[in-house]
């Protein structure tokens, strides 16, 4: 593995809807080789519970189980099977994209209804300067981590072994409760390269631009502005009200970047996986991960 030193980002994720975004972004940035440092908001625990059906315990966050978590949610959710799994019934219109984009898999059919995006993460994309690709592969570190045996052993996963394969990502991938005010996140002098609140419900937005702390991802906000440092918040809201709108003018005026989980068309996507990689794309390009996620726009001919 490469000993250059990985690249630093606190990612949040609050109350809004769309809490896979959040997710994707996460394993994007370990898929690249940076250091993640994740907190999540009791609201945002909830809607990954409502959206994933994702059961986490904030003060007892066990990593893990949060990706394994991730696996099955997808797993045992019916709305994102494949169309294939039950040709003699044909989604409704309504639901044609999500049939046609979560359940494609050409990884093991142990996992065949996970989504792709969820399954694409193995080990050989991992280290230092890396760029973060759309693979499927049967021997993936999320596919792995739910093969794990029991095992002793004094770390926060308690008394659960964590494959070897998923060694070297839990190194860069670190987790601090909502309220944990003395986390490393919560202080200037511990060195990061961005932040991203995803998604960031507008209450949030509204703490933020107004000073206010109230728990560790205000905080973890706050320290980045004081500190120049890049803030990307991620709001999936609609319709905006005045005050929503004013709050966001204010966010854009102190210096945050702020990116609507607002996804293109242009580039043809097939279903919901592609319509979430267009925003994780657009928030790495900001971060300056680079990624394939979504393809530069080019003009024909070019």
């Amino acid at each position: 593995m490469s000993q250059h030193k990985s690249r630093i980002f606190v990612v949040a994720i609050t109350g809004a809807s769309g809490a896979i975004y959040g997710l994707r972004l996460v394993q994007i940035l370990l898929q690249s080789g940076c250091e993640v440092h994740l907190t999540i908001s009791p609201s945002g625990r909830d809607v990954l519970h409502h959206e994933l059906g994702i059961e986490l315990n904030l003060t007892a966050f066990d990593r893990k189980l949060f990706w394994e978590s991730c696996v099955e949610a997808f797993r045992n959710n019916a709305r994102f099977q494949n169309a294939e799994d039950h040709p003699e019934t044909p989604p409704p219109a309504g639901e044609l994209l999500k049939t046609q984009s979560w359940g494609r898999n050409e990884a093991a059919s142990s996992v065949r209804s996970v989504p792709p995006s969820m399954v694409a993460f193995n080990a050989d994309s991992c280290p230092d300067g890396t760029v973060a690709t759309r693979t499927s592969s049967s021997s993936s570190i999320l596919a792995a981590a739910t093969e794990a045996t029991p095992a002793e052993g004094p770390s926060s996963e308690g008394n659960r072994q964590v494959p070897a394969v998923l060694q070297e990502i839990f190194e860069r991938f670190h987790y601090w409760p909502f309220d944990q005010f003395f986390s490393p996140i919560a202080s200037g002098s511990f060195r990061t390269d961005g932040m991203v609140i995803c998604p960031c419900s507008l209450t949030s937005v509204a703490a933020i631009v107004h000073g206010m702390a109230s728990n560790l991802i205000h905080r973890a906000a706050s320290v980045h502005l004081k500190e120049g440092r890049k803030l990307v918040v991620v709001p999936r809201e609609t319709p905006l009200s005045e005050i929503q709108l004013e709050n966001l003018w204010k966010a854009a005026r102190a210096g945050i970047v702020v990116l609507p989980a607002m996804p293109g068309f242009y580039h043809h996507p097939r279903g919901v996986e592609d319509l979430v990689d267009f925003v994780v794309g657009r928030i790495c390009d900001q971060l300056g991960v680079p990624q394939k996620l979504v393809k530069p726009w080019q003009v024909e001919g070019e």
